[in-house]
């Protein structure tokens, strides 16, 4: 669960409220501003971790949740219906001044409420004042916690308070709630965030020059022009090419030995100014550190200067644990047809603090046709994440975020869908399976949703938030989200390039839960990013192999996918269909179409037909664009 999620359009007091959750919690959520007609028809549910009702007065509440809405299949419904089985499967609301009274009037009297209020929304619960304070000139305000169900109601009496003293609320949110509000910024990373230099790095001197080669024949950029703060930095090093791109700026410099030159460029960027970053249309200098196989910082023995220099992602350690991930890859049997390869992850381009990862090779011509196939990008810390429809891509300290470019042939084009398939078996299997003993522990509990997250079995169902619960194998099993995809097609020169984009929770036990924390659950060993990055990227290199053998066909991998997935005959509603019933049974393996049979078929997700083409009748086939499974309600519904 990532999302933080504001009820907008009952008030002022709407912005206050999101800009004090940003300041306090936006570090590890996607804080968002949201209406009463999302929260009536749309599937956020299982993917948030708190709504917030800003202050307004009560009898705007009455109105807001009581308003009729109608589904897309035309089924009526209100935010009371939605807001409230949210909260009784483990959800989280902060109702402030006038939203307080409303979901309990209890709220609005002056004594103090030694017991708590009996009922929340309607709803029976047990209440615990956790302060009470002055609010009104006269008046007592609480701060009341009420566990309804399985979830949780924080009654705050004084919205002004909240709204503009945006500290007061971390204790309570954090305590009472659970929430992430404690963290800061990673040591070093400043707050707010300042970008850092790109580190390009490969043990393939080949690789670099093809990088390189295309960017020194672009027109000369003065970037100081735009980068003052760079100058003094960049005369300590060799500058390759200056690059005035389609949406950046950006200097490429190269020094043999970066462990003098680069302390000064890392202070010169940190101490820069980067509040124009914020503006949509400004054009961001970057700068890009070229750091070759003769230069120190990638050697074994100089773990320890890297570190210093890159202390979150250590480039040594990195390379290490993919060459070790290939060497596994010859011994361990894979679910698919495999052939160790080396394209993937051997160029690497690391941030400590960036904009975003998959903005830099989207929305740069010059840089992304410069990438050679299988350059990647990893980021400690984002400042403008993306990632599917209207949803952002949280980036807290310890997930593993990365993307690559990739690319189709022309006639191909359609088998885009399948990367976002094959990352997520790279993720499942490579974490699995090529990590070693310590990643051993993982088999069968690291899971797909379709069609592009990924979920982890947590030894208990978490006390606070919602998770998806099933029944496998006669056992009850709790399933968290850990990681997400992303997939951009462009057609540029006569083919498709891709830029696959991954975050996995490796580090980071919040929002949800980390593979460290898993291991420490169900197995034994200590977990790095390096470790986990180098086994993804070398089973993902392995898929992409595969699969452009296979003419691009997804049969070889329907087998693993399906052993992978949480999907297996689970019956679903189609919001768009009339709310008809339907299992789900397969993925067609021309154009990746989540399958459904209607209930009394004789198909099942074990049978071939169910992960055969598109154009076998009886199926309801459904694309992976434009849908959104809805775990907790089994609906398919409309992406927004």
């Amino acid at each position: 669960m990532s999302k933080l999620l504001v009820l907008d359009g009952v008030g002022d007091a709407s912005d206050a409220a999101r800009s004090a959750m940003a300041h306090i919690a936006g570090h590890a959520y996607d804080v968002q501003a949201t209406d009463a007609s999302v929260l009536a028809c749309d599937p956020w549910a299982q993917s948030t971790a708190l709504v917030v009702l800003p202050d307004a007065a009560p009898a705007v509440y009455t109105e807001a949740m009581q308003r009729v809405h109608t589904l897309a299949g035309g089924k009526k419904t209100r935010v009371h219906a939605a807001l409230l089985p949210y909260i009784l499967c483990g959800g989280s609301v902060l109702a402030m001044g006038g939203a307080a009274t409303f979901a309990c009037p209890d709220m609005a009297g002056d004594a103090s409420m030694h017991g708590g209020p009996s009922a929340v929304l309607g709803h029976a619960c047990s209440a615990e004042v956790l302060e009470t304070f002055e609010g009104a000139p006269g008046r007592a305000s609480r701060v009341v916690l009420c566990r309804v169900g399985q979830g949780k109601v924080l009654l705050v009496g004084c919205g002004t308070l909240c709204a503009n003293n945006a500290p007061a609320l971390a204790p309570w949110l954090g305590q009472a709630l659970g929430l992430d509000v404690a963290s800061t910024a990673p040591r070093s990373i400043t707050n707010p965030p300042r970008l850092t230099p790109w580190l390009l790095a490969s043990r393939s001197q080949a690789l670099l020059d093809q990088f390189t080669a295309p960017l020194t024949a672009s027109p000369f950029w003065d970037i100081s022009q735009r980068a003052p703060f760079l100058h003094r930095a960049l005369s300590a090093w060799r500058l390759v090419a200056n690059v005035h791109d389609t949406h950046s700026d950006y200097a490429i410099v190269q020094c043999a030995a970066p462990a003098k030159a680069l302390p000064a460029l890392t202070d010169a960027c940190l101490n820069a100014d980067y509040a124009l970053y914020q503006d949509a249309l400004a054009r961001v200098p970057n700068v890009l550190v070229v750091l070759g196989p003769d230069a120190r910082l990638l050697m074994p023995d100089d773990a320890a200067q890297a570190s210093r220099v890159a202390p979150y992602f250590v480039l040594p350690h990195y390379f290490d644990a993919l060459q070790r991930a290939r060497a596994a890859m010859r011994h361990c049997p894979m679910p698919w047809p495999h052939t160790p390869s080396e394209q993937v992850g051997d160029l690497l381009l690391y941030g400590q603090v960036v904009t975003s990862t998959q903005t830099m090779l989207e929305k740069n011509a010059a840089f992304l046709r410069a990438c050679p196939l299988g350059t990647t990008l990893v980021a400690t810390h984002q400042v403008a994440p993306r990632a599917r429809g209207s949803n952002a891509w949280i980036s807290p300290c310890g997930c593993l975020q990365f993307s690559t470019r990739l690319a189709l042939p022309a006639r191909a084009g359609a088998k885009a869908v399948f990367l976002q398939y094959l990352v997520a078996l790279a993720v499942v299997y490579g974490l699995s399976t090529l990590m070693g003993p310590t990643g051993a522990c993982l088999q069968g509990r690291i899971r797909i949703k379709w069609p592009n997250d990924v979920y982890a079995q947590v030894p208990e169902k978490p006390a606070d938030g919602v998770c998806v619960t099933r029944t496998e194998h006669g056992e009850t099993r709790h399933y968290v989200k850990i990681g997400g995809i992303l997939v951009h097609a462009l057609y540029m020169q006569g083919k498709y390039d891709l830029v696959v984009g991954c975050g996995v929770n490796c580090l980071n036990e919040q929002p949800t839960t980390s593979i460290s924390k898993l291991v420490r659950a169900y197995g034994s060993g200590e977990v790095t990013q390096e470790q986990c990055a180098g086994a993804i990227f070398a089973a993902f290199d392995s898929l992409v192999h595969a699969f452009q053998a296979a003419h691009y066909s997804f049969a070889p991998f329907a087998k693993a996918y399906q052993a992978a997935w949480l999907h297996d005959d689970q019956e679903i509603g189609l919001e768009d269909h009339g709310n008809v019933r339907v299992r789900v049974v397969g993925l067609t393996s021309d154009y990746g179409l989540l399958r459904t049979a209607p209930l009394g078929a004789a198909v099942r997700a074990s049978d071939a037909e169910a992960w055969g083409d598109a154009t076998q009748p009886g199926f309801i086939d459904l694309q992976p664009d434009g849908n959104s499974f809805d775990m907790l309600q089994n609906m398919m519904r409309t992406k927004t």
